[in-house]
């Protein structure tokens, strides 16, 4: 542009120092196709600047559009008509439509796909503008809500586009905020709780946690979330299995789920409540080992007492044993007698009761040596029987 402006200067230039007659003498006798040359060069030189001149309005138009979407408050997006690529989307159009802002590119979630959005538009192509269709949307927190689209036909960087306003449907306002209110006071009641809960509709999609649910799972909800088919009857009682804790230790889980039931008797979801049963799960192992081990004792026990009950009574010779109380735990007859009882009437009693106390002296201390030296002591002594 600037070599055009002056090579125009320069013509001027050179024709000023002619007189009027000179000048058309002079251009009456130029080459006409240096004459066609300038003129298509004129013309190249007014339409480059009139798209320059054209591109700038388009561009402040652009940024002054941009300014006032910025600023509103409802959610704007503006996308391309040919492919419904998005050049544009504000910040509450991001925040309720999950778009992401990379840079100076705007892209879908990962939900939503162009093809999707040009499948919507395409019957509306021919408007210039229509106003509120519902449209059902699904958060990112898997809660679907219902969504009034308006439009309106613009053009932006030179090609038509879309302008989208998207809002969120009206309900009235008294059931609205009841709800609302008794979803956040459920919510509570839902968080308090140390079990893990959860909600899935009848095709088995989730649709609601508690914090303790979200805290051990940690982004594994497809390991969490138990399949199943809500045709087929839920099984009362518990289920267990085993997984992975967020400190890498292995948990047992216990699970009951519950079908959930609508106003019409119809069954609309399951509520599903899990809670760790790893140390209740230990501690019957312990106490399971601890009463088998007991078992095997008291059957060895059992099959020595019996040995020796035997022996006792197989023995002609007086014996006797007590424990280290000095109680009589065991006898046969012979021993029995030679202290004046029966063995029903002896077991039981204290050593030092039934003999007499310099009897009982000598025992203590025959007893003790054999205690601290481990040596078997031979000793003479002699009852009178009745």
């Amino acid at each position: 542009m600037p070599g055009y402006a002056s090579l125009t200067l320069c013509l001027s230039v050179s024709l000023a120092g002619f007189s009027a007659p000179a000048k058309a003498n002079m251009l009456g006798n130029a080459n006409p196709t240096l004459l066609l040359s300038l003129l298509i060069l004129a013309i190249v030189v007014g339409c480059g600047l009139l798209v320059l001149l054209i591109h700038h309005l388009e561009f402040l138009s652009f940024r002054k559009m941009h300014a006032t979407l910025t600023n509103m408050p409802i959610a704007v997006a503006v996308l391309r008509k040919k492919d419904c690529s998005l050049l544009y989307a504000n910040k509450p159009c991001r925040e309720l439509m999950g778009v992401r802002k990379i840079n100076d590119r705007y892209l879908y979630p990962d939900d939503i796909s162009a093809q999707m959005v040009s499948d919507f538009l395409r019957p509306l192509n021919k408007l210039s503008g229509f106003k509120n269709i519902e449209e059902e949307y699904q958060l990112l927190n898997g809660k679907a809500v219902k969504l009034s689209i308006s439009g309106q036909s613009v053009r932006c960087q030179w090609q038509p586009c879309w302008m989208l306003f998207v809002e969120l449907k009206r309900e009235k306002r008294g059931n609205h905020a009841k709800l609302e209110q008794e979803q956040r006071v459920f919510q509570q009641v839902l968080n308090s709780l140390s079990e893990l809960v959860y909600f899935q509709d009848k095709t088995g999609a989730l649709i609601g946690t508690n914090k303790a649910f979200d805290r051990f799972w940690r982004g594994r909800v497809e390991e969490g979330v138990a399949d199943h088919d809500i045709a087929l009857p839920v099984v009362s009682g518990a289920t267990h299995s085993w997984t992975t804790a967020p400190d890498g230790s292995s948990r047992l889980l216990e699970t009951n789920r519950n079908l959930l039931i609508g106003d019409t008797g119809e069954a609309i979801g399951t509520l599903s409540i899990s809670h760790d049963v790893t140390d209740w799960h230990e501690m019957q192992e312990v106490l399971t080992n601890e009463i088998e081990k007991r078992e095997v004792t008291e059957q060895a026990l059992a099959q020595r007492n019996t040995l020796l009950d035997t022996i006792l009574n197989a023995s002609q010779d007086p014996i006797g044993l007590y424990n280290e109380h000095g109680v009589y735990v065991g006898c046969n007859e012979p021993f029995a007698r030679s202290l004046g009882h029966t063995s029903e009437s002896l077991l039981g009693k204290r050593a030092k009761d039934v003999l007499k106390p310099e009897q009982w002296a000598v025992f203590q201390q025959t007893d003790l040596q054999v205690i601290k030296q481990g040596e078997s002591i031979k000793m003479d002594d002699y009852v009178i029987l009745d």
